[in-house]
């Protein structure tokens, strides 16, 4: 029996000694990769390879690579990258140019395999003559109409010829912007350049038309880093140059090209043309499969490049497939715009309907009504439009049956109004004409059969109560503007989106602005150049190398509050 003691008592000892506790881990990996070794060794003169080889002392990945490296010049045959063991390889795919600087940046792609640290911004260097070039140029590319940093846009140099077509050439130099829209170019022949920014939208490293672009209208020329030839991991990117004055604006151009992107037949009569830019000529619709000429009510967006066409014929209408002849013009192989016929199959398949639904139709009971929208509901702005807008287009109008009633005291008595068109949806939006006034509760009422639409459906009856605000409710800003310059509009704008603008008035010399009728809110200011008087925001236009209108934005958010009166300096050159 004390055998038998004396056993289990050195097992669990041996037991105990073996168990001791459990691992923690160890502290987290927070140390960056580092590079051992490269072949060639980075700033090799007289490089003849095509292969690169970086060493690291553990095992690292690539992060998009395909968006953060980058080599310049350009390659029609971009590098292949590939990752063996702890190293990564490029393989130069295309021909190297004779006694040319090449850079390869990997931006911050390079991080360890484990924790993800980063290398840093990584730049391997090497020449196929006898020196390594040590020239540079930095800027910054901001956006045009708002001020903000265009991130990741591809940043061109060309050497300037007279017959220079970015369009069709690969650029000489090209780099990357940062997250605060900064580029740099190093290592570049000492010269003057033409210099292009764009978003490489399709990743070829060529500007494309209708790619936002940015561009200086004079040639920039190179100036010294002297720190050229050290490693990039040691340097402060943004302390290389000691003036960086360069600052390119991008915007969105006008699109060049014209062509139908889309076509649909959302309802029977209802015919959607959507074009890849503003149609600058008329659009004809034939039908092909009709013995008669087919009428139509016609729509376009503000822009002109989205068009509906509504057939006003109701046996037209009927059919499930419609052949449509559509003549327009188009932007042909030259880049002209050219007469052309398009033959369009344009079919509309009827919604499943529900059993419910199927009874009520054989039973005659299902009886479509159009539909009726309108911001005449709950509180709103004396002062806004007031709107109805109908699905379809509206044949019949008995204005007789549209009425409306203010409440005073639970008593309701009628007011006069009157229904207009409007400009752009005459046929379908009507503007509720009346004598408005601040803080009181109205009811509109559209009796049911008072409006039809092309179809024949008839309306049911719509009854909206809503009210306006009291003038106590707004606030009022006073602008005063130093430093300006002819041809300037203040706008208020809203601080989500500086893009949209909810007032704007020109400013003259020794003029107060006022924004009157202010809902509480926090807006921002905006001040635009408007050169061509047109009163909006106008983008460049590289072939004649006009510069996007000048924007600039008030440097303070704007708090307004319910019955406030606010006052604003604003020195336009500050």
């Amino acid at each position: 029996m004390r055998k038998y003691q004396i056993i289990i008592f050195f097992t669990f000892l041996l037991l105990s000694c073996a168990n001791p506790g459990i691992p923690t881990g160890g502290e987290k990996d927070e140390e960056p990769p580092r590079i051992t070794r490269t072949y060639p060794e980075n700033y090799t003169l007289y490089f003849d390879r095509n292969k690169i080889v970086i060493d690291f002392n553990e095992f690292v990945k690539l992060e998009n690579a395909s968006q953060n490296v980058m080599i310049s010049p350009p390659q029609k045959k971009k590098p292949k990258l590939r990752l063996k063991e702890k190293q990564i390889v490029v393989d130069l795919r295309d021909t190297l140019r004779e006694n040319t600087t090449y850079t390869l940046d990997f931006g911050k792609a390079i991080v360890d395999n484990n924790e993800g640290n980063p290398l840093g911004e990584y730049r391997y260097v090497f020449s196929t003559g006898d020196q390594i070039d040590r020239m540079g140029i930095a800027g910054y590319v901001k956006g045009a109409q708002v001020d903000t940093v265009a991130q990741s846009a591809t940043v061109a140099l060309y050497i300037p010829t007279d017959t220079l077509n970015p369009f069709q050439k690969l650029p000489d130099y090209i780099a990357q912007t940062d997250t605060l829209g900064f580029f740099m170019f190093n290592n570049i022949v000492d010269r003057e350049y033409k210099i292009i920014a764009f978003q490489d939208e399709n990743s070829n490293s060529m500007l494309d038309y209708d790619e936002p672009i940015a561009f200086l209208k004079e040639n920039v020329h190179t100036s010294e880093t002297d720190r050229g030839d050290q490693d990039s991991l040691q340097l402060d990117k943004y302390t290389l140059f000691k003036n960086i004055s360069l600052q390119l604006r991008m915007y969105t151009p006008v699109k060049s090209l014209q062509y139908l992107e889309d076509y649909t037949r959302p309802l029977p009569e209802q015919l959607n043309f959507l074009f890849n830019a503003p149609l600058k000529d008329s659009l004809s619709i034939e039908i092909l499969n009709s013995s008669k000429d087919v009428p139509f009510y016609t729509e376009s967006n503000e822009t002109n490049d989205s068009l509906i066409y509504w057939i006003a014929d109701k046996d037209i209408a009927q059919k499930d497939t419609l052949l449509a002849k559509l003549s327009y013009l188009k932007t042909d192989t030259l880049g002209y715009l050219s007469p052309y016929d398009d033959t369009l199959k344009l079919v509309y398949k009827e919604p499943k309907k529900s059993k419910k639904e199927q009874k009520e139709e054989e039973e005659g009971a299902n009886i479509e009504f159009m539909d009726i929208q309108t911001n005449m509901s709950g509180q709103i702005n004396y002062f806004d439009p007031l709107i109805l807008t109908f699905e379809r287009p509206v044949t019949t109008l008995n204005q007789e049956h549209v009425a409306l009633f203010t409440k005073k005291d639970t008593i309701s008595s009628p007011i006069e109004l009157t229904l207009t068109p409007d400009s752009i949806l005459p046929h379908r939006k009507y503007h509720v004409i009346f004598q408005i006034e601040p803080n009181e509760e109205y009811t509109i009422r559209i009796d049911s059969m008072a409006v039809y639409d092309s179809g024949g459906r008839p309306n049911k009856k719509l009854e909206n109560s809503f009210s306006t605000y009291d003038n106590s409710f707004y606030g009022k800003l006073f602008v005063m503007i130093a430093g300006g310059e002819e041809n300037v509009l203040i706008q208020l704008v809203k601080k989500s989106n500086p893009n949209v603008v909810i007032a704007q008035q020109n400013w003259t010399e020794g003029e107060v602005i006022t924004f009157e009728n202010l809902p509480p809110a926090t807006y921002q200011l905006k001040a635009l150049w408007d050169t061509n008087g047109n009163g909006k925001w106008d983008v460049g236009d590289y072939e004649t190398q006009r510069q996007p209108e000048r924007t600039k934005i008030f440097s303070k958010e704007i708090e307004l509050r319910s019955n406030w009166e606010l006052e604003v300096d604003w020195n336009l050159n500050n």
